[in-house]
């Protein structure tokens, strides 16, 4: 992970997207939510470039819409 600023404030928003899930999922026991929230919130950490952080962000921020249609 390279730590340029872009980097890190793409790294906090998706981080704060999967808590969200997290904290609904666990609230509404949902379990995909759970596990997407759960990989949202470490992705960041083996994401080596700003764009892979923002795509693999994006794809995970989606997985639940997917899922449950």
């Amino acid at each position: 992970m390279d730590f340029d600023a872009p980097n890190i404030i793409a790294a906090l928003v998706f981080s704060a997207v999967g808590f969200v899930y997290f904290s609904y999922g666990k609230k509404q026991t949902q379990l995909p939510l759970v596990i997407t929230g759960g990989l949202l919130m470490g992705y960041s950490y083996f994401t080596p470039t700003l764009a892979w952080n923002i795509g693999v962000g994006v794809l995970l921020s989606l997985l639940p819409l997917v899922w449950r249609a």
